[in-house]
């Protein structure tokens, strides 16, 4: 997946293969934001099924102010909780990433991103295993400093068809 910490706001992209299940099935699943120690930081559910099902389709949940910074409106609204320094986001029980100084259970491999993820950047899921044009299940190893790397934040909401290589899934 795409982590952002900000500043101008937070968000978390998601991406599913088809083949883990609907894209657009997320009623009733949720997102788990924790800090380095492993203490929740948030959680994020969402009420109802997102409406492009399209294979590599995105999901976006980010704070109100991704709308006004990156001019994408997120799909399920969070408050800012994502520390920079280091944490962990799970979706439902599909994936999760660590990043930084995270030390807490379980760990997903050894975190991405050492130092944090800096200010203006995001920490973005590596798709270059297989296709490097699509995320597939063997794009994830199970270890974050493998799966993921920093890069330009690039937000991308479940309305907006895919058409470019972006990667991401949390």
């Amino acid at each position: 997946g795409e982590v952002y910490a900000g500043p101008g706001g937070q968000y978390v992209m998601l991406q599913i293969p088809a083949s883990v299940q609907p894209q657009n099935d997320v009623a009733g699943q949720a997102l788990y934001v924790y800090d380095a120690s492993g203490a929740s930081t948030g959680t994020f559910v969402f009420p109802g099924n997102v409406a492009n099902g399209v294979s590599q389709a995105t999901i976006l949940i980010g704070t109100a102010d991704v709308a006004t910074t990156f001019s994408v409106t997120p799909d399920l609204v969070m408050t800012a909780v994502i520390p920079a320094s280091g944490g962990e986001i799970c979706f439902a029980s599909v994936d999760c990433v660590t990043w930084g100084s995270y030390s807490g259970p379980p760990p997903v491999g050894t975190p991405a991103a050492p130092g944090g993820i800096p200010s203006d950047m995001a920490l973005r899921r590596d798709i270059g295993a297989g296709n490097p044009s699509l995320l597939e299940l063997g794009d994830d190893t199970g270890d974050s400093a493998a799966d993921f790397a920093l890069g330009d934040p690039d937000p991308i909401d479940n309305q907006t068809v895919p058409t470019t290589t972006t990667s991401t899934t949390t």
